[in-house]
């Protein structure tokens, strides 16, 4: 960009970001306006970038602070010109042009080696997800089906159809995201059970009905009246205390769904190499 004196309007023009994962903004005199625009350009379009001042040793040997100070002066200089375009502060590395082995150049490479790693890998991963995805939405579909035509003693591990909280915690068993699958996942992959529960909204049925107003709806105290009530009345009270159930039903499964889905991308998130 500087070199062959091509301007940065044109060469935003021509750059095209969707053949690129991740950026390097390399400067050595000054980080000037057009690397904080670039900066903005790359950002705009969700990618990621490096800041790399270079030459720290030229800078060292011209000025009277410390190595420390110097450091901090010169990434707090890149921060401040980010900050004021709203740019997130990106990773900053202060390098040697002289040696590859001083400053933050091991850092770096481990940076980029860790990275690069997470690039390749989320490629397949999100196709695995996807696959996975699908899966879990046929699942769910089969399961809906079952319960809108009112063979709620089909569906797995449900005894009672009456008793939400036995239905929830074999749905959950069916869609592996049990306890006991939470423990042996969390074991697997070194983190803390408590990690994955937090992510479901279905690990119990109380926290259940407080992430989704149909089923508080349904299940407070004046529902229930309201559906004892219906179970007397000859004929069409036991088809709609039927209807209501397996709308309940229909609704627990969806929200199992999604929280089966929430812990597999977890599990592929945690699977990347930690930055």
């Amino acid at each position: 960009m500087g070199a062959s004196g091509q301007s940065l309007d044109s060469y935003l023009g021509e750059l095209q970001f969707g053949q690129y994962d991740l950026f390097i903004i390399i400067a050595s005199e000054q980080f000037s306006l057009n690397h904080v625009r670039l900066a903005k350009a790359i950002e705009s379009v969700g990618k990621r970038f490096y800041a790399i001042w270079t030459k720290v040793d030229r800078d060292l040997s011209t000025t009277l602070l410390s190595k420390v100070l110097l450091r901090q002066s010169i990434q707090e200089n890149i921060l401040d010109s980010l900050r004021k375009e709203g740019i997130c502060d990106p990773p900053i590395f202060l390098v040697s042009s002289l040696d590859p082995s001083l400053h933050d150049f091991p850092t770096l490479r481990r940076k980029l080696q860790i990275d690069i790693s997470n690039i390749r890998c989320c490629g397949p991963l999100q196709a695995l997800f996807h696959i996975c995805e699908v899966t879990v939405n046929e699942k769910v579909t089969s399961l809906k089906a079952r319960v809108s035509s009112k063979c709620l003693q089909d569906a797995p591990g449900v005894l009672h159809a009456e008793d939400l909280e036995q239905c929830l915690k074999a749905y959950r068993l069916h869609f592996g995201v049990d306890d006991e699958s939470l423990k042996q996942v969390a074991w697997s992959t070194g983190r803390v059970v408590s990690e994955y529960r937090d992510t479901l909204k279905s690990w119990c049925f109380p926290e259940l009905c407080r992430a989704d107003w149909r089923l508080r709806l349904v299940t407070c105290s004046v529902a229930k009246a309201f559906l004892r009530l219906l179970g007397w009345i000859p004929c069409c009270g036991s088809r709609a205390v039927c209807f209501f159930v397996c709308m309940i039903h229909s609704c627990i499964l969806h929200l199992v769904g999604q929280d089966t889905k929430a812990i597999l991308r977890k599990i592929l998130d945690d699977s990347k190499c930690p930055a």
